[in-house]
């Protein structure tokens, strides 16, 4: 059977395009329809588009220019620090996103594992 399913936030194709919010509806339906499923949103996640993703019922996210940046660049001039900065911003959004939603069962010592590891998100 299917054990995971990837929902595109964006058109495939290139990095840094913009989410598309109509995906929420579908993750939410998987999750209903699916409680044990892994889903996965990809593309166009990042600081403002993770949390909504966990809430829709999403357990993996995953991120490329929502960390990296939309350029060589920005990700070089940023250095490591700023690669470990928004790596845990998007984080600490979907660890909140999964917090009261569907998943948060299966989910809730990732919260307890992340503070213990850095601190309260």
């Amino acid at each position: 059977g299917v054990s995971l399913v990837d929902v595109l936030a964006v058109p495939p194709g290139f990095g840094g395009a913009r989410f598309d919010a109509a995906v929420l509806a579908k993750v939410a339906a998987l999750r209903q329809e699916f409680p044990l499923l892994d889903i996965m949103v990809d593309g166009g996640v990042g600081p403002g588009t993770a949390r909504a993703a966990a809430e829709a019922g999403a357990n993996l996210l995953v991120c490329g220019s929502g960390i990296f940046g939309p350029s060589e660049e920005r990700c070089a001039s940023d250095g490591p620090q700023g690669l470990e900065r928004r790596a845990r911003a998007i984080l600490e959004e979907g660890i909140k996103g999964w917090v009261g939603s569907s998943v948060a069962g299966e989910l809730g010592s990732l919260g307890e594992v992340f503070a213990s590891n850095y601190g309260s998100p």
